[in-house]
């Protein structure tokens, strides 16, 4: 008889840009739970149960490869893909959030990414595209998803820091 591997089902909740992860052990035994656990604590999350908060200092990826050293397979809980976007996923100050949420020609199709971020979508009855990359971010209007109809404006920037990104 083969044992069951053991897994980590992971689900990301958003409430106003900040993510809560819901964390449950599948086949784990105690130590491998203590061992994951303790990883957390020292990669920035705070723990209630099985909600696990990142806090500034958090660090996903390292806590990821810990728990795959470990053993432990994942499984990641889709969000619907059909589902209109959540605006809370969103980090906006109170009256960005307010003013997008109002605008009653604007659709968020797809924000994804870290490098690039990117965002499609429709306002005015237009197509958008929002790409940022380093220090360097374009907006594009009126051209079409699969970008056999061009732009009909757009700006682009480079926006310098410290570290260049």
């Amino acid at each position: 008889m083969m044992k069951a591997k053991p897994t980590l089902h992971w689900r990301t909740e958003w409430n106003n840009g900040i993510p809560t992860f819901t964390v449950k052990f599948i086949y784990a035994s105690h130590g491998q739970r203590q061992a994951i656990e303790r990883a957390a604590d020292n990669e920035g999350f705070v723990r209630e149960g099985d909600q696990w908060r990142p806090m500034e200092r958090a660090k996903l990826p390292s806590l990821f490869d810990v728990v795959r050293a470990i053993g432990f397979d994942f499984i990641f809980e889709p969000e619907d893909p059909d589902a209109p976007f959540d605006l809370q996923r969103l980090k906006l100050s109170p009256e960005t959030r307010e003013r997008l949420e109002s605008l009653s020609n604007f659709r968020l199709d797809e924000l994804a990414g870290c490098c690039p971020v990117q965002a499609q979508g429709e306002f005015d009855g237009r197509y958008f595209y929002f790409r940022a990359r380093g220090s360097h971010w374009r907006f594009e209007a009126g051209g079409n998803e699969s970008g056999t109809k061009g732009a009909k404006w757009w700006y682009e920037e480079h926006w310098q820091n410290k570290t260049g990104f």
